[in-house]
């Protein structure tokens, strides 16, 4: 079975920090190995933000068992924001981090070892919601939304743009707010602190029961269905001196994937996410229909798309973020690792 530490940081990260390398998991964390041997686990540290839907596969690889057959051991690190996992990463404190695609881009033209090298959401899920009173987008002119990172969170370029197609701008007609991860958030707005948040399933149907209202979804908008929402990036210092353990870890990843879209397992998944998050059984099963068969969430490929990540490139671009230029992307992700797993 796998681990779980969770990292002893708070707050955003900066571009410098990120490159000084201030990683933030427990001291005891370490690089993995190289390829495995025999029948011993070797282990795979990966960083998430929290335990949620987008890592349902990771619930489900830790309860099954689904990484083993191929060797590999999960040693999951939780963090507050991803730039604290980009930190992480560059700092090999986890080898493999679940991170946003602009974020990388932004990182890659200091730190070009940086490599998305696997594809997790790529539609987003994200639902604006307002809370008690707030029954408009419009009514959210002098609001504060929460998010979980400003400047670097897949919720913050997404909103950005949400916002923007009602004519409405950051820092005229609405402020963010740092607000942790997604049941950080719903707790922030259930508690009356926010006025509106970004969220998805099961968080969202937890407002939603509160009394929130449901403003506007990501996927109504063509720009926001095929992207790069959230990826997996390691360094080429470790997946290349560790090709064999990097390969068997796409390997269990992608059987994970499979294992989730088989709906002879939805019960036994709706179980997991059911005891995971601690939900009553109903949203487990309405977050299924949603992320699993309406969004489809995750690729069973798990490579990174061209077309995707290019969205993802014009998107950030249009959210003020310097981006690289159109087509200039074959080098920011690397999708052999994955393909060399699809292939065995």
């Amino acid at each position: 079975m796998g681990k779980l530490r969770r990292a002893a940081m708070a707050g955003s990260m900066s571009v410098a920090l990120v490159l000084a390398g201030c990683g933030g998991a427990d001291d005891d964390a370490s690089p993995g190995g190289g390829g495995g041997g025999g029948d011993e686990l070797e282990t795979v540290s990966i960083g998430i933000t929290s335990w949620h839907t987008w890592y349902w596969w990771l619930m489900a690889a830790e309860e099954e068992g689904l990484m083993e057959p191929y060797g590999v051991d999960l040693d999951v690190v939780t963090f507050s924001n991803t730039g604290q996992i980009a930190s992480a990463v560059l700092g090999q404190s986890v080898q493999i981090g679940l991170i946003a695609a602009e974020q990388t881009f932004t990182l890659q033209e200091q730190a070009p070892e940086l490599m998305l090298i696997g594809a997790n959401i790529t539609t987003s899920p994200y639902t604006l919601l307002g809370a008690e009173g707030v029954d408009s987008v419009e009514d959210l002119r002098g609001a504060t939304l929460g998010v979980t990172s400003e400047g670097s969170s897949a919720d913050y370029f997404t909103s950005l743009l949400m916002m923007r197609s009602h004519d409405m701008e950051h820092g005229t007609d609405f402020s963010y707010v740092n607000a942790g991860p997604p049941s950080e958030r719903a707790s922030a707005m259930a508690a009356g602190e926010l006025q509106a948040v970004m969220n998805f399933e099961p968080d969202a149907l937890r407002l939603i029961e509160g009394g929130a209202k449901v403003l506007d979804r990501a996927a109504d908008y063509e720009n926001l269905k095929g992207v790069e929402v959230n990826s997996l990036a390691a360094t080429t210092t470790w997946y290349e001196a560790n090709r064999e353990l990097a390969e068997n870890f796409a390997r269990g990843y992608l059987a994970s994937i499979e294992w989730l879209y088989d709906e002879a397992n939805r019960d036994r998944a709706e179980e997991i996410l059911t005891e995971r998050m601690e939900l009553e059984p109903e949203m487990a099963a309405t977050t299924y229909e949603r992320f699993v068969i309406e969004l489809q969430a995750w690729d069973p490929d798990g490579q990174i798309d061209p077309e995707r990540l290019e969205q993802t490139r014009a998107n950030a671009e249009e959210a003020g973020l310097e981006m690289p230029e159109a087509g200039e992307l074959e080098d920011r992700f690397d999708n052999s690792i994955m393909e060399a797993a699809g292939d065995s």
